[in-house]
């Protein structure tokens, strides 16, 4: 799904199917940090800078991104009063349009307001529904406050919310095997051995859907070369699939939806210096406190016994439930399956400071420490009807 892709730096990095593995590659936006794909999804609007910061900075950033982080900087809202609109058409049927508005409202106060609307046809074809897959169907809007407090100080205050509503994702074959040629032979459709195929044979249309939403506040205040930061976000984000997860027309397996909720809450002080000549150093703290839903099932389809048998010596589930003494279409049946709960609280706290030393107009060394508490508590659920 859109939702399950990652961030690899150097060659280092984790898969983000586990939901309940926190990718080591971290991604903060205005200096909150998003925890998974599904709160990374939406379209941004001013971008000032993106920073690509290689190996580990948890002593830069109080979250343990151990293979690197990507940092997204938006600008902020300007007292110079701006703005654009963008419309655009392309292939696919695709349509995108984009409004940024920016300006004062007084001589202490300053706003921003963002609106994006993207669609367009999937560019891959589902030969079984007639539909298209891969297709865009998202919002987001995004409204922001800067105050100009008193003696050097400002607060940004930022609210967004993105929804997405698609059909995907399609899928090739990369390598045409033995299940391949069985799932084939009930019908599967299969274009075998051709990973970028643009035809997939799905017997119904894969769906997502998601919305993101949060508030964070950004307090900024500058002294003699000293520099306070406070950042506090509040983030919820869901997402929800139902994909045929068999990849192919034969019903071997049903409908089997999938969802994942997370609420997090984030708090951030930095203390650092300012353009020192030789030294500059930071000191920080951080806290991190995020709640995970996450449900999973996979049910049997009609041919689902048909295709395990296909494995099997003749009679042999037969006479595993005359074994069990049970009747013989209690095994395998289509509708049964399983179906998984599992929860998780993630409670992270640390400590850590960063000292950047200008050896020679050519050298510099950094020093840095952190120390981290992290705790998850976890509970897990499930339930099977075979």
């Amino acid at each position: 799904t859109p939702t399950e892709a990652t961030y690899v730096i150097r060659g280092f990095g984790n898969g983000s199917y586990n939901p309940g593995i926190e990718p080591s590659v971290a991604v903060f936006i205005d200096g909150v940090y998003r925890s998974s794909m599904q709160a990374q999804i939406a379209d941004l609007p001013a971008i000032e800078r993106i920073e690509v910061l290689r190996g580990p900075q948890s002593t830069l950033f109080g979250k343990n991104a151990t293979a690197g982080v990507i940092n997204v900087v938006t600008k902020k809202p300007s007292f110079d009063e701006s703005g654009y609109v963008s419309s655009s058409i392309g292939s696919n049927n695709m349509k995108k349009f984009k409004y940024y508005k920016t300006g004062p409202l007084d001589e202490s106060k300053a706003f921003s307001f963002y609106a994006n609307i993207h669609k367009a046809d999937g560019h891959s074809k589902n030969v079984i529904t007639g539909n298209t897959s891969n297709n865009r169907d998202r919002f987001s809007i995004r409204g922001e406050m800067l105050f100009d407090l008193a003696n050097d100080a400002s607060l940004r205050l930022t609210i967004d919310y993105d929804e997405y509503d698609e059909i995907c994702c399609a899928v090739g074959s990369a390598n045409y095997g033995t299940a391949n040629q069985v799932a084939a032979q009930l019908g599967g459709g299969i274009i075998p051995n051709d990973p970028f195929t643009e035809k997939v044979f799905f017997e119904f249309d894969p769906v997502t859907t998601g919305d993101n939403s949060g508030i964070s506040l950004y307090y900024t205040k500058e002294n003699d070369g000293i520099t306070l930061e406070s950042i506090t976000s509040i983030r919820n984000s869901y997402n929800k699939n139902v994909q045929d997860v068999d990849f192919d027309a034969a019903p071997i397996v049903n409908p089997s939806p999938l969802s994942k909720d997370l609420d997090a809450v984030t708090q951030e002080f930095r203390v650092f210096s300012t353009d020192n000549e030789k030294v500059n150093w930071l000191v920080g703290g951080y806290y991190y406190q995020e709640d995970m839903v996450f449900n999973e099932s996979i049910y049997f389809g009609p041919l689902w016994r048909t295709y395990v048998e296909a494995f099997l010596p003749p009679g042999t589930i037969s006479g595993i439930s005359a074994a069990l003494g049970v009747p013989d279409n209690s095994l395998f049946a289509a509708g049964q399956g399983g179906t998984e709960s599992a929860t998780q609280d993630n409670t992270t706290s640390s400590i850590f400071a960063q000292l950047d030393i200008k050896l020679t107009d050519k050298l510099s060394a950094i020093i840095g420490a952190s120390y981290m508490e992290d705790k998850k508590t976890v509970s897990y659920n499930q339930i099977n009807t075979d």
